[in-house]
């Protein structure tokens, strides 16, 4: 079943459900619950998937209550506890321990979370002590340490999953071939199995020194480079990208001495997710625009990618953690978390900076800034 086809059951199930919430059998009723554990995710669900979850919480089967339990994780924090509490009192054991597992992996995300927020900001507070202390080339180098420890940290793990990838995809594809009846279980794992083994490319990219060769490139031609590169990633996602307006401002005489590839790839990172803030469905992009600009400040290029999509939260955005690698974003089942990541190492790479300013449902602007003449620092 694609995925227009799974929305398009979706709608006629809830109709049915609001006229009736027994019109339809509760086999049907069960396989409805399934396809939105398959569709949803917190930061995106549509109004049409939320009601249906909120229906099927209270549906006369325990099976069916189980199945909307089971997908609590994927609620946004708005019905969350309201249905969490409704689910951990239900008088079927089995619906409330689903609910009290998701209720339990909600506070460890939780508090996981805030855990890496405070390492975070105590770590900008000790960079920013030592550029007080020894000046702004000593923090420079002491972040260079850092991130040379990390890539060989974050190598070694590469290497090790990578073995245990390897096993876990050959008994995968044994498994699929035995499956029978629950074939739609198995095509899960093999979805994860895949965003497992993008996680690695991406791991193994921000363990892999950043080319020093450079040479003198027109940035209207890295531009459009990368928003082919952007467009063609989010269409093989499904999305049209019609809804949305793209608008490029870049001089044709502004220049810099780069990576080609590895800024065009960390710049197509950034437009995607430009994209990506007009989704309101698995396969949908609600109107917006997009606005890739360049100019030259002194001696250095900068390139504005704006966009008038959702936008972040204050909780969502946290400075410096934004480029944390490993980060997922929760709105896209694809993502590793090195996205940003590794956009923002290339580009320090070259001496520049990736910053981003964002206003909840005003929409976010990212800057890359290069040095338009080489870099003579140590590469990260």
């Amino acid at each position: 079943m694609n995925t227009q086809t799974i929305e398009s059951v979706l709608v006629d199930a809830l109709v049915q459900l609001q006229a009736d919430p027994c019109a339809m059998p509760w086999s049907e009723r069960l396989e409805v619950a399934q396809l939105l554990a398959d569709s949803l995710t917190a930061d995106n669900a549509d109004e049409a998937e939320l009601a249906l979850v909120h229906l099927l919480a209270c549906d006369p089967k325990w099976e069916v209550r189980c199945e909307i339990a089971d997908l609590l994780l994927a609620v946004p924090d708005s019905d969350f506890s309201e249905l969490a509490a409704q689910l951990s009192r239900d008088s079927n054991s089995y619906v409330q321990q689903a609910a009290q597992r998701a209720l339990n992996r909600r506070r460890q995300i939780a508090k996981r979370n805030g855990r890496t927020r405070q390492t975070v900001d105590e770590i900008t507070r000790q960079l920013e002590s030592i550029e007080e202390r020894h000046g702004k080339r000593t923090a420079q180098t002491t972040m260079r340490v850092c991130d040379r420890f990390v890539q060989v940290v974050v190598g070694g793990m590469v290497h090790d999953l990578r073995s245990i990838l390897t096993h876990l995809g050959s008994n995968c594809d044994t498994l699929m071939e035995q499956v029978g009846r629950r074939k739609r279980e198995s095509r899960k794992v093999q979805a994860d199995l895949e965003v497992f083994e993008r996680t690695l490319r991406d791991m193994e990219l921000f363990t892999q020194p950043i080319p020093e060769d450079r040479h003198r490139e027109r940035l209207a031609d890295v531009v459009t480079a990368a928003i082919e590169m952007a467009s063609n990633n989010v269409r093989r996602s499904g999305f049209s990208l019609d809804s949305v307006s793209l608008q490029v401002d870049v001089p044709e005489s502004l220049t810099a001495e780069i990576t080609r590839h590895r800024i065009v790839v960390s710049l197509a990172n950034v437009i995607e997710n430009a994209y990506e803030a007009f989704k309101v469905s698995d396969r949908k992009l609600r109107a917006g625009e997009i606005m890739v600009r360049g100019r030259q400040v002194d001696d250095q290029a900068e390139i504005h990618v704006s966009d008038s999509g959702m936008g972040m939260t204050a909780e969502e955005f946290v400075g410096r953690s934004m480029f944390v690698p490993g980060r997922r974003n929760k709105s896209k089942k694809n993502s590793t978390g090195y996205g940003l990541a590794n956009a923002a190492r290339a580009v320090a790479a070259h001496g520049g900076s990736l910053t981003l300013d964002s206003q909840e449902d005003e929409g976010t602007t990212v800057t890359m800034t290069l040095p338009m003449n080489r870099y003579n620092g140590e590469t990260p």
